[in-house]
């Protein structure tokens, strides 16, 4: 008990950064099934740990040969069962390691599970390590080890985490720094033994206010300035830890492109919600006209995610002209026109925005492209400019022939997962389709079929309800809510397609806007962000690839809102269906009325950019954090009041209302005896009621004399006095329970 009490604020300290260091790596890794409590619980464990190791170590008269002998019988027991040891290491964490890489790069969700067995070693070895360095005035280490597992997650290009967590690590940092300071300077005190009242809560709690006012300041500063050799450092630093896999696939901290880089729910975890966009800007595109840019394809759909593969890319700069479906020839006709586009990227991903039939890539960097989904991606992450060029075909005249049946056997055997469909798919949305497309002969009637029932009869909404417990998310899009984004026109039309036969596949990326144009260049923010549909059709010269789009993104909303107008953007939008082969409906999608303007916007209608502050999850922590040891201080007190009134010792009582008078301005001079001090008290009441507990005490022992009586009703009476003279305020309170 009196470790603890002397150790109580280091103890703090450990748990706020270990814990803050885990909530950063739940954040960067976006984990999912995150178990807060088991980290409380593995740091209590290396408290207990180190505890019992100090009490044995406290009993030892050669202390230095017990350390030594505990450090052998480690060493020895690792030798030993080296091959216990081993694969233990091995089955709990180098093979984690493994499955957590892999799923980055899969771009598939990471549980928490995979990082479980990582934190129950790691986490108990640091706490044992930082509470020994404590004991010589090293708390500050630990700063160390956050600093340097956010310097880990920046290089692997987790920038956007690390924005996040500079204001509460700006705190902490002021306030272990503050605190491992102030138990330097006690121990100092102590080596020269001079005598001091000073109390540890009355330094923390001032310095913790000081270091949260520090860094709200620091979050007004700019980080935005780079330094003259930025760029080749941080990219030094990023090939030194990064490595790659044969087929160019990244095996750590894979900043890959999802829409939850703009604020949308990752479609690969969960598919809807409530969302919120942020306007940071991501590309600046040179276009002659603005487009559809793909960044990722997804194909798997089972009824409230979309997966796909990512990294199964061949290095080199182009697509093949022919798919490597035999027989198919997707680009048989001549195009109408080839385009140039120039595209720097503004953050760091691995992805390459490209639009439809692109035919090559130029850029300083090794690119690898998948000629199946048509992406393509870098070996790392990329800054730098790059150009892109790509064929613009039209609809030929004869685009309404009907498909040859020796296409439509090829299509159904090689286009597998472009028409896989999920079991859960419901009855009545097969039913609807059927309806939809009865009578007609061609794809492009089917497509058009599709994208103008979804865009006539579905309302634009950000705000939108989660998905009921299992029921399937195009389901409920069709038949139950009526409204959603992008999100919801782009899965419902893609599975719709595929019970259609038409083979279709789930994309997500950005389309760039007409107003955002200046002097050439699109400037495309995550407002820009979209989900569309790609679909396999047979335009009676050839099969290709078009755009199906039955929704907008809310940046093109609120460009229809500031103009006051409704439907599309005109003939150079990409909803020209003789663009470059996309399919766009000609009237936009039905605004939910209820969504005014599902956008922020300052005085004169400009898109403000969201801020970033402290993570909910932070701010809850940290109340979490407060309350537990203000509740744990409040219990204690009540626990020492209890044991002092039950004990039969007066002297104890006397002393606690010595030092709850302290607290009140009444302190014991030098020289003066306690009677004295008494007589000194100015509140009459008071200073009889304390009196008589003084003759008690000096009857006990200066007299031999055993005195019994009624302590818990003296303690109320004095108790009494002090609350009649303060009343009940908030320092009759905060003085009695907290200080």
């Amino acid at each position: 008990m009196n470790w603890l009490k002397k150790n109580y604020i280091n103890i703090l300290v450990i748990y706020i950064n270990i814990i803050f260091i885990a909530l950063a790596i739940f954040d960067a890794y976006q984990l999912i099934n995150t178990d807060l409590p088991y980290i409380f619980a593995v740091i209590t464990g290396g408290i207990v740990l180190y505890y019992a190791f100090n009490l044995i170590l406290s009993r030892m008269k050669n202390k230095k040969l017990f350390i030594l002998l505990c450090i052998i019988l480690l060493i020895g027991t690792t030798i030993f069962f080296k091959d216990e040891v081993g694969q233990f290491i091995y089955n709990r964490v180098i093979i984690q390691i493994d499955v957590i890489n892999g799923l980055l790069v899969e771009q598939k969700s990471i549980d928490f599970y995979h990082f479980k067995n990582i934190f129950m070693i790691s986490i108990p070895i640091i706490v044992f390590v930082i509470l020994s360095l404590s004991t010589i005035g090293r708390l500050d280490y630990i700063l160390f080890m956050n600093l340097g597992v956010l310097a880990f997650l920046w290089v692997l290009g987790y920038t956007e985490t690390i924005e996040k967590l500079l204001l509460p690590f700006a705190a902490i940092i002021g306030f272990t720094l503050g605190v491992n300071n102030h138990n330097l300077f006690m121990k100092k005190i102590a080596n020269n033994r001079i005598r001091h009242g000073v109390r540890p809560v009355r330094i923390v709690l001032p310095l913790l206010l000081i270091t949260i006012i520090a860094a709200f300041i620091t979050s007004y500063i700019s980080y935005s300035n780079q330094g003259k050799y930025y760029t080749d450092i941080f990219q030094k630093l990023r090939d030194i830890v990064i490595t790659y896999d044969r087929d160019g696939g990244i095996n750590i901290g894979n900043r890959k492109f999802t829409l939850k880089s703009s604020g949308y729910n990752d479609s690969s975890v969960v598919l809807g919600g409530s969302i919120t966009i942020s306007h940071d800007e991501v590309l600046e595109v040179e276009s002659d006209k603005p487009l559809y840019l793909k960044g990722s394809s997804k194909d798997i759909y089972d009824g409230k995610t979309w997966d796909g593969t990512f990294g199964n890319g061949i290095k080199r700069n182009y697509f093949h002209v022919k798919d490597d479906v035999s027989e198919i020839d997707i680009n048989n006709q001549t195009p109408t026109s080839i385009h140039r586009i120039s595209i720097k990227p503004l953050t760091g991903y691995r992805n390459l925005f490209v639009p439809i039939n692109t035919a090559s890539i130029e850029a300083d960097r090794v690119i690898y492209v998948n000629d199946r989904t048509k992406t393509a991606y870098f070996d790392n992450f990329n800054e730098e400019e790059y150009t892109i060029e790509y064929n613009e075909y039209t609809m030929p005249s004869n685009g309404m022939i009907e498909k040859n049946t020796r296409y439509q056997a090829i299509v159904a055997e090689n286009f597998s997962e472009e028409l896989q469909l999920y079991s859960g798919i419901t009855p009545r949305t097969k039913t609807l389709v059927s309806e939809l497309i009865r009578g007609m002969s061609t794809d492009m009637e089917v497509v058009n079929a599709i994208e103008e029932y979804i865009s006539d009869n579905y309302s634009y909404s950000l705000n939108v309800a989660p998905i009921p417990e299992g029921q399937d998310f195009v389901d409920y899009y069709l038949f139950d809510t009526f409204s959603g984004y992008c999100v919801y026109s782009a899965s419902a039309v893609t599975i719709m397609l595929r019970i259609a036969g038409i083979p279709a596949r789930y994309v997500e990326g950005f389309k760039t806007s007409e107003s955002s144009k200046v002097d050439g260049v699109y400037t495309v923010t995550n407002a820009d962000a979209h989900a569309w549909t790609e679909a396999y059709i047979f335009d009676g010269e050839s099969y290709r690839w078009v755009t199906v789009d039955a929704s907008t993104t809310p940046a093109e909303l609120q460009e229809e809102q500031d103009n006051d107008e409704e439907g599309t953007n005109g003939a150079d939008s990409p909803d020209n269906p003789d663009d470059n082969g996309n399919n766009s409906p000609s009237q936009g999608p039905v605004v939910d009325p209820a969504i005014e303007n599902p956008i922020p916007e300052e005085e004169g209608g400009k898109v403000e950019a969201d801020k970033g502050g402290i993570p909910k999850v932070f701010i809850y922590s940290a109340i979490a954090i407060v309350a537990i040891l203000l509740l744990g201080r409040v219990l204690y007190k009540i626990i020492i009041i209890f044991y002092i009134i039950r004990t039969e010792d007066n002297k104890a009582l006397y002393s606690y209302f010595i030092k709850r008078l302290r607290r009140y301005g009444y302190k014991k001079e030098k020289g003066i005896t306690d009677r004295e001090f008494i007589q000194s008290i100015d509140n009459k009441e008071l200073m009889v009621n304390i009196m008589k507990l003084l003759d008690m005490v000096y009857a006990e022992h200066f007299g031999g004399m055993a005195i019994k009586a009624d302590k818990k009703r003296l303690y109320k009476d004095i108790e009494g006095s002090i609350k009649n003279l303060y009343g009940k305020s908030y320092k009759y309170y905060l003085f009695k329970y907290l200080l």
